[in-house]
C-alpha cells in the first residue's frame, strides 16, 4: 500500500511540474512563478503578444525537493513585444473638391517614412503630401480638384507594412457655383494650427480686394490680387487665410466677415463668414 501511494504522490507532482514556470519578469510582462495551462490561445496586449502556438524545447533533467523534471521535450510559451499603429482622429473631417485641404492626422506608433491617403472601394486613392510627421501626429495636404464626392477612409502604412485606418472619417464635399456667396472650408478653423480655405467664384477674370472685417466692422485684413493671378481667374477660386491680420494673428475663438471686392468699381462680388475655434 505505500509503494503505491508514494507512487500516486509522484505521479501528481510529475503532472504538477510539466505545467511550472519559473518566475519571469520584464518591463513589459510577468510571470509568476505558478502552474499554467501551456495549450492557451492568442493573448494579447498594448505591450506583449502571447503566441497560440505552443513551442518546445530541450531540458536537461532537473529534480528538486518540490519537483521532478524529466530529461526531453516541454512544452513552453513565448512572448514577443508588439507596436501597433493605431489613427485616431482626422482634422478637418472634410472639405470642397475645388482645391487641396491641409488635414492634421493624430494616432500612435507613426514611424518615419509613413504614407497617409484616402481611400474608398469606389474611388480612386488620393495620397497625401506630408509635411511633417511624428509618433502621434502627421501634417498631411490632400489634393481634392475634380475627387468624386462621398466619404473616404483614412489609411496611414509604416514603412514596414504595418497600418492603421480610420473607416469613413473624411468626406469629400462637391462644391456647387453659388454667386456672391463665399464658401468657408474648414470653417471654422483653428489659427493655431490651421488655415482655412476662401472659396468664391467669379465671372471673369478681374482685379480684386480681399477683406476681412471684426464683426464690429473694423478692417483687419487687405490683400490685392491681380486678374490671372490665382484667386482672380475666371470661375472657381480658392485663397487661404491663416489667421494673420495687419494687428498680428488672431488668437481668440470669434466671427469674422469676408468681402470679395472688384478694384474698379469697389463692387462687392461675393462675401462670407469664418469662425474661429482656439483649442490648446
Amino acid at each position: 500500500m505505500r509503494d503505491k501511494i508514494t507512487g500516486f504522490i509522484l505521479a501528481l507532482l510529475m503532472i504538477q511540474c510539466a505545467c511550472m514556470a519559473t518566475a519571469r519578469t520584464s518591463a513589459n510582462y510577468q510571470i509568476t512563478i505558478d502552474s499554467f495551462d501551456a495549450g492557451i490561445g492568442l493573448a494579447n496586449s498594448s505591450s506583449y503578444s502571447l503566441l497560440s502556438e505552443v513551442r518546445e524545447r530541450d531540458l536537461e533533467s532537473q529534480t528538486g525537493t518540490d519537483r521532478i523534471v524529466l530529461q526531453g521535450f516541454k512544452p513552453a510559451a513565448y512572448f514577443t513585444s508588439v507596436v501597433q499603429l493605431v489613427v485616431t482622429a482626422i482634422d478637418p473631417t472634410s472639405a470642397y473638391n475645388i482645391a487641396p485641404v491641409q488635414t492634421t492626422i493624430t494616432g500612435r506608433n507613426f514611424a518615419q517614412g509613413a504614407t497617409a491617403s484616402f481611400t474608398s472601394t469606389t474611388e480612386a486613392t488620393i495620397t497625401g503630401t506630408i509635411s511633417s510627421l511624428t509618433g502621434t501626429e502627421i501634417k498631411a495636404e490632400f489634393d481634392l480638384v475634380g475627387a468624386n464626392s462621398g466619404f473616404r477612409t483614412v489609411v496611414v502604412r509604416n514603412p514596414d507594412g504595418q497600418s492603421g485606418s480610420l473607416s469613413n472619417a473624411f468626406e469629400v464635399k462637391q462644391y456647387i457655383t453659388i454667386p456672391d456667396i463665399i464658401i468657408i472650408s474648414p470653417n471654422p478653423f483653428n489659427p493655431r494650427t490651421q488655415s482655412t480655405g476662401v472659396i468664391y467664384s467669379l465671372d471673369a477674370a478681374t482685379n480684386i480686394k480681399v477683406y476681412i472685417f471684426g464683426v464690429t466692422g473694423k478692417l483687419l485684413y487687405v490683400r490685392n490680387i491681380s486678374a490671372g493671378a490665382v484667386g482672380a481667374v475666371a470661375g472657381n477660386n480658392v485663397i487661404y487665410w491663416d489667421g494673420s491680420t495687419s494687428f498680428g494673428k488672431v488668437d481668440t475663438t470669434d466671427v469674422f466677415l469676408v468681402h470679395i471686392i472688384e478694384q474698379s468699381s469697389n463692387k462687392i462680388l461675393a462675401r462670407g463668414k469664418i469662425a474661429t475655434v482656439i483649442t490648446p
